[in-house]
């Protein structure tokens, strides 16, 4: 996917002819459109560099090396909201049990 500037030309016929069809002029605008052209100085992660080689991407030159450091930052949050959802879980089955048994009851 690509931020680019889309032109008249860049438009598929049908998209022509619907403009010309609505009395619409066209305006260049800024999109984000995935194509198969050529790209350079193009900026992915590793596992992405890794997949589109795998591919049949053929690389012909690194422009630059971006690196990142990577941790589990988010593992206390995760852990946090499972106890609470296994909590809360055993919690509504025990309120849930509790239920059918005043439910027996009131039909007594």
């Amino acid at each position: 996917v690509e931020s680019k500037i889309i032109q008249e030309e860049d438009l598929s016929p049908y998209n022509k002819k619907f403009l010309e069809s609505h009395g619409e002029k066209f305006k260049p605008c800024r999109k984000l459109c995935p194509d198969l052209r050529n790209k350079r100085n193009y900026a992915c992660s590793l596992r992405n560099l890794q997949l589109f080689i795998s591919q049949g991407m053929t690389l012909k030159k690194v422009h630059r090396v971006l690196t990142a450091d990577q941790s589990d930052f988010l593992r206390p949050y995760i852990e946090f909201n499972s106890q609470k959802g296994n909590s809360q879980h055993q919690s509504l089955q025990v309120t849930s049990s509790n239920f059918a048994t005043m439910q027996y009851t009131a039909r007594r």
